[in-house]
């Protein structure tokens, strides 16, 4: 495989064509008027962002570019009251302190990615490349009504660009730190009257971020990843259009996940090379493999009949499926007392059926949705020391039907009422097979568990909704959401009683504002929520392999986001992002503890040794932090025919919890990071030049941490990296 993907980083977009002049992007750096975004997040068509009541990050294809935003991993910065870890192979999200650790077979998000409308069901997706991309749409808040299943902390909606009617390409070559060599490339165009295609090729190698100092040991957190995505667009007649969609991605690496050691292991017996990594993020002691394979893609089919001026129909039909197989060093040493495997193959077939509405006064939607899903995962934890194997192999199917409506109604030329509800009905199977045996013998000890079970979920979840825009301007919005989470499976329970954990449920409540001033020199958009969360699911790691699902009783978050961008003086560009939040649980008496933790909370009145949990009651929910912000600052030079730019950024968050406990161990003080980029382009030049360094002052971190063992591990941030790009246009 690692053949297959480097040879992608040879594959060369041979094309010709006039190189079109770019006089419109200094014209656009001269201008003071702040860029018009549009958004398709409604799903009634382009609108405005400035006129959408919905908090919406949005990033353009070129920002992307620029900012070398490859992942959701990357929008973090630049989104507000936005997180993101990883758990071995998967993406954990979290927006406003809503999201999951549920990461394995019978559990799902919290927060759904959903590409041009078809929805990645497993975390293991959610990492997918950002290529071909023509906008991210980040919604912040439950969005139950349109997009229905695990959108209860929000959604990101990523849009791929349209294939062209002319002859259009580019190709960018990234070289940096770390022998990193990144390539994108992308080029579209007719194929014959009324059809049009595209075609994406990316690919990225570099060496791992983090130097593991076990001799004869691979470094960690390298990158060996590519990905294809094509699509053909046909226009039928007038009224109708259809657009057929295949990608697939691939990656064999070596990554990170929980091998920074917190504490250090003095017994049974000393991990010496292991404790001389503490405090030092950049150096891990790793004697086993941790080793990763994984592919995802699928194909879809896009179908618009314009039925009348003011009624499309529309259809997506999907097809996707995702595997992964990795190893790892679950003790977080150099000592041989655990080792992980892990392995999960995927299936999900999906449909939507629309009809678009957009009158004078009226703009809605109403829709059908279906998603079948299949899951057949197995993990495994070896213990050398007792010389046995404890694992799981669920196999867990899923079915997810919906009908939904909503509409906007405009009760005067500025005043607008939306209304909005869906019903879901979803269906878990699970079958189990959980056992321990001999590593020696292979001899299953004791019998396995395989106690077959089902539930099924219904749920409504309405959405009230005004808008007022006061002038062309300014907007005010306020609304009254619900979400809703199914209910799921302890995939390694060994009883009937632990097998099961509850829905979750989210009513919030949300107001803001939307203006521009000084002739549109300064945009400040404001948004306050409120939170009333019940039967929030908390994962606990409790042993290497080994999670459990609980339900909270409640929760409650509340919060305030604002943000500003500004152009005070030609060439300047100022942008502010600052948010406050406030996330805590509710009654929260049975919170799990896992073995790594015990140490940390033995004294506090709050862990009950009778019953081994711990009240949380009160405490900060996971990957919530109080405050975060965003600073940057870009200025446009016009210099000897061409334009020549900076940009400094600097983005802070206070300190962030990892686990119910809020044992400190288990999260990371508040901490800022600075990114540094200058670039080049002539003018009337198809070609573009930028230096981008990330995490500046080198700035150790955690993304998250746990206690999935013996003692408290954290998986780290990347380190100080420099990235050198070139890129081409047609």
């Amino acid at each position: 495989m690692k053949k297959l993907l480097a040879g992608l980083l040879f594959t060369a977009l041979e094309v010709a064509a006039t190189s079109p002049c770019l006089a419109d992007q200094s014209a656009a750096s001269e201008s003071t008027d702040l860029e018009e975004i549009v958004v398709t997040a409604s799903k009634t068509g382009a609108q405005l962002l400035q006129q959408t009541p919905l908090a919406i990050s949005a990033f353009s294809g070129s920002q992307i570019q620029d900012e070398q935003i490859s992942n959701v991993k990357d929008l973090v910065q630049y989104t507000p009251n936005l997180e993101v870890a990883q758990s071995t192979a998967s993406a954990e999200i979290f927006i406003r302190g809503i999201g999951s650790t549920n990461v394995f077979a019978g559990s799902d998000p919290d927060v759904t990615v959903q590409v041009d409308g078809v929805y990645l069901a497993r975390p293991s997706s959610q990492f997918a490349d950002l290529s071909d991309v023509e906008r991210v749409e980040v919604l912040r808040g439950p969005q139950g009504t349109l997009y229905g299943r695990n959108a209860a902390g929000g959604t990101i909606n990523v849009i791929s660009r349209q294939p062209s009617a002319t002859f259009t390409a580019n190709a960018a070559l990234t070289l940096g730190s770390y022998n990193l060599v990144q390539t994108k490339n992308y080029v579209s165009g007719p194929l014959a009257d009324n059809v049009q295609a595209s075609f994406a090729l990316s690919y990225e190698r570099h060496d791992g971020y983090f130097k593991n100092i076990v001799p004869g040991t691979h470094d960690m957190e390298d990158a060996n990843h590519g990905s294809a995505r094509g699509q053909v667009r046909v226009e039928i007649s007038d009224r109708l259009d259809a657009t057929t969609r295949a990608d697939w991605s691939a990656l064999d690496e070596n990554y990170e996940s929980y091998d920074q050691l917190l504490v250090a292991v003095l017994a049974p017996v000393p991990a010496r090379l292991a404790n001389s990594t503490l405090n030092n993020y950049r150096r891990i002691a790793l004697n086993s493999p941790q080793a990763i394979t994984d592919h995802n893609g699928g194909v879809s089919e896009d179908i618009n009949f314009q039925l009348s001026k003011e009624v499309v129909l529309k259809s997506i039909t999907a097809y996707r499926e995702s595997y992964y197989d990795l190893n790892g060093d679950s003790d977080a040493t150099e000592l041989f007392s655990s080792a992980l495997y892990q392995r999960e193959k995927q299936h999900q077939f999906s449909e939507e059926l629309m009809v678009q509405a957009n009158t004078d006064r009226f703009r809605g939607v109403a829709g059908l949705y279906y998603l079948n899903e299949h899951i057949a995962s197995a993990i495994s934890t070896f213990i050398p020391p007792a010389k046995t194997i404890r694992g799981t192999a669920p196999v867990v199917s899923d079915n997810s039907k919906a009908v939904y409506v909503q509409g906007t109604f405009d009760i005067t030329s500025r005043f607008h009422a939306t209304l909005g509800a869906r019903e879901t009905r979803e269906s878990k199977d699970i079958a189990p097979y959980s056992y321990t045996k001999s590593s020696a013998t292979g001899a299953i000890l004791g019998p396995p568990f395989t106690s077959e079970a089902g539930a099924t979920y219904d749920a409504f979840t309405p959405k009230f909704g005004l808008d007022y825009q006061i002038t062309d301007a300014a907007m005010l919005f306020a609304s009254a959401t619900n979400g809703f989470k199914s209910g799921g499976f302890n995939y390694a329970s060994r009883t009937v009683a632990a097998q099961f954990f509850g829905p979750e449920r989210i009513w919030s409540y949300e107001a803001g504002a939307k203006t521009e001033w000084f002739d549109k020199r300064l945009r400040v958009n404001l948004t306050g929520f409120l939170y009333h969360y019940t039967g929030l699911q908390v994962q606990s790691l409790l042993s290497p392999g080994n999670s459990f699902v609980g339900n909270a009783r409640s929760a409650q978050v509340k919060g305030l986001e604002l943000e500003t961008i500004a152009k005070p003086v030609t060439g300047l560009t100022l942008t502010s992002n600052v948010s406050l939040l406030r996330a805590v649980y509710g009654p929260f008496i049975n919170a799990s503890v896992a073995t790594g933790v015990l140490p940390f909370v033995l004294a506090n009145p709050a862990y009950n040794p009778t019953t081994t949990f711990f009240n949380a009651t009160g405490n900060t929910l996971t990957d919530a932090p109080r405050f975060s912000a965003l600073e940057v600052a870009q200025y446009d030079f016009h210099v000897a025919e061409g334009l020549l730019y900076g940009r400094a950024e600097y983005s802070y968050q206070s300190r962030t919890y990892f686990d119910p406990t809020n044992v400190p161990i288990l999260s990371q003080a508040g901490y800022g990071l600075w990114n540094l980029a200058a670039g080049y382009q002539g003018m009337g030049s198809p070609w573009k030049f930028q230096a981008l360094i990330k995490n500046l002052a080198d700035k150790q971190y955690l993304l998250t941490a746990a206690a999935p063992g013996a003692t408290a591990t954290g998986h780290a941030g990347p380190p100080r990296t420099l990235w050198l790009t070139a890129s081409r246009q047609w």
